[in-house]
């Protein structure tokens, strides 16, 4: 078990539009230790689908401090008014899958909330792009297949909120619209985000 408390409200998050849902996507940089329990309770208040952890820290004590896991398998987290569980992992060749529950504490007409935690392999945080680009394909499919309707927000994370963010953010719109149109547009899809947030696409 778990506890954690923070001293700040402020959690460094961008909405944005998916293709076919507004305020479908939310960008964030990854949660610092006193912003851990804010960035829990955005799933819980967004009804958030899935939470994807894009890029990967060395595993070192400094790093750790800094940014601290979300949730290890088997794990339960409590902070001042949710409780989070991890309820199982399954590990597939591109990436890692945790079911993890929420529920507000002190509460029990509140809604339990059930969503996933996705873990990308072979992205470097010193990258711009993954080892692997079909492995963030796979994984975004896996994502539509999990929740066709689409209906709840995605969370894209990496260290700084920013440069794996807005790759991913933009694959996820040109799948959307290839997935409900049959269309393929890069262009449409890079203005998208580049209007949500000017530095998440560099260059293309």
């Amino acid at each position: 078990m778990s506890n954690g408390t923070s001293t700040s409200q402020y959690i460094n998050a961008v909405r944005m539009n998916n293709f076919n849902q507004a305020d479908g996507i939310i960008v964030t940089e990854h949660p610092l230790p006193n912003t851990l329990s804010q960035a829990w309770r955005l799933m819980y208040e967004k009804n958030v689908f899935a939470w994807v952890i894009l890029d990967t820290q060395p595993e070192n004590e400094d790093t750790l401090k800094l940014y601290p896991p979300l949730l290890s398998e088997g794990e339960s987290l409590q902070f001042e008014h949710l409780h989070i569980r991890s309820e199982d992992t399954v590990q597939y060749e591109d990436f890692r899958k945790i079911r993890v529950t929420l529920a507000l504490r002190r509460s029990t007409a509140s809604p339990t909330h059930i969503m996933y935690i996705y873990y990308l392999n072979g992205w470097p945080n010193n990258s711009d792009i993954p080892i692997d680009n079909i492995a963030l394909i796979k994984l975004l499919d896996h994502i539509h297949h999990c929740n066709p309707s689409a209906n709840q927000p995605i969370v894209f994370t990496c260290s700084d909120g920013v440069k794996a963010c807005g790759v991913a953010a933009t694959l996820e719109n040109v799948l959307q619209r290839i997935q409900l149109q049959g269309e393929v547009d890069i262009y449409t899809a890079v203005q998208r985000i580049l209007s949500a947030r000017p530095q998440f696409i560099t260059s293309w």
